[in-house]
């Protein structure tokens, strides 16, 4: 932050030299007035530069003072006695999501219901993007797709569903079992399909992660390659606008990667996609094509990985006898936004807003994105299973007894 002032500084030095009032003898009066015009015009150039300036500088230093301010405490704003233990809770685009196997309810950050439906699931699993929420029935064949005025569609896809993604819209995609094929298909929220691709363990390999682009124009599947005893990744992408139309399935670009698992592939934006490597991650960029624009390779194992719409990071073990861990964040380009370590033994790790959020069963841990620990204490509310962001300085616990807005103090 003092190189940065420094910089400021200079900047306003440099300003004023190149625009430095110049001593005019005027020749008669109306020269004389001619050269107050443009001493008059050059003071509020500089007195307006002067205020943008200092007006920069404040933001910046309130946000300064706001990322690295440390809370040593906490209260409870709001809550509400559990009336189950095998609700799941997701921040669904300003409001929280809670599910189980029996229904569904949207939740203001007061804890409001805004809606409730019900259903019967076996295995409820949800994926969300942009407030648009997915709820399927891992193993069963059930979709339901819900956004903050309530029901889109449901449908069912005839095959145990894998896993699935939805798109802001409502638009869904899921890898389905049946027998040694695996099928991707692509539905509308109504379930119209859209697309299929049959897949198997020979051609193309078998997918373990698939990622839509939020506008649902593309879609990236890792699939899990095996030659010579080796394994390997064959990478694909596909489109589903103009640019894919005359292709096979879709397909309009697909990289493989011998020797290395992506267990893992995430669309960040509608143009920018992340393939999160086993040995370090690679961006891909573009609008109608996606290429690889940058790939960064790491020494250590990754531990655990977090993301969001502007940046990724990624968790290590480190060999410093004094520490646990170490986080490396990165922004979407690739770019290391800061390393920092982190001493808390966490069960989880959320990414929500501008914080990154660790926690085990009694102990919570807030980091900013440039690393700085802004909280990090024993929350006596109860054994901890999930933690969200709600708002500055709030955050919506769940444990065995109780689901709570805790705000740091």
């Amino acid at each position: 932050m003092r190189n940065f002032l420094d910089i400021l500084i200079e900047k306003i030095l440099f300003l004023k030299s190149k625009i430095e009032f110049q001593e005019e003898v005027p020749e008669n009066e109306i020269e004389a007035y001619k050269v107050r015009i443009r001493n008059h015009k050059k003071a509020m150039y500089v007195r307006t530069a002067f205020f943008v300036i200092l007006a920069a500088v404040l933001v910046l230093l309130g946000k300064y003072l706001i990322d690295h301010h440390r809370y040593s405490s906490y209260k409870v704003v709001t809550s509400e006695d559990k009336t189950d233990n095998i609700s799941n809770y997701e921040y669904a685009g300003g409001e929280i999501l809670r599910y189980s196997s029996d229904g569904a309810s949207l939740l203001k950050t007061n804890l409001d219901a805004i809606w409730n439906v019900t259903f019967t699931m076996s295995q409820p699993a949800v994926d969300i993007c942009e407030g648009t929420a997915a709820i399927y029935d891992k193993r069963g064949t059930s979709v339901y797709i819900y956004n903050a005025k309530g029901q889109l569609g449901t449908f069912s896809t005839g095959k145990p569903i894998l896993y699935g993604r939805v798109t802001k819209d409502g638009n869904f995609a899921a890898a389905l079992e049946d027998g040694d094929t695996t099928w991707i298909n692509y539905y509308t929220s109504q379930g119209s399909e859209i697309a299929t691709v049959s897949t198997n363990v020979k051609d193309p390999g078998y997918p373990v992660a698939l990622s839509l682009s939020h506008d649902g124009l593309f879609m990236a599947v890792s699939y899990l390659t095996a030659a010579s005893g080796g394994t390997g990744t064959h990478l694909v992408f596909y489109n589903f606008g103009s640019a894919g139309k005359e292709k096979t399935d879709n397909e309009v670009a697909a990289e493989d990667f011998s020797g290395t698992v992506i267990p893992e592939v995430e669309y960040l934006s509608n143009t920018d996609a992340v393939a999160f490597r086993d040995n370090g991650f690679t961006v891909y960029k573009g609008s109608l094509l996606p290429k690889k624009t940058k790939s960064v390779d790491f020494d250590g194992e990754v531990v655990s990985t977090f993301y969001d719409s502007s940046h990724m990071g990624f968790i290590f073990k480190t060999e410093d006898t004094g520490h646990k861990f170490v986080m490396k964040i990165y922004t979407t380009n690739g770019n290391l936004v800061s390393t920092s370590y982190v001493d808390l033994i966490f069960d989880k790790v959320r990414v929500c807003g501008d914080e990154v959020i660790f926690f085990n069963n009694t102990q919570m841990a807030v980091y900013s994105m440039r690393g700085f620990c802004r909280f990090s204490e024993t929350l006596d509310e109860g054994e901890i299973s999930d933690v969200l962001k709600t708002a500055a300085n709030r955050y919506f616990v769940v444990t065995d007894m109780k689901a709570e807005i805790i705000k740091l103090t």
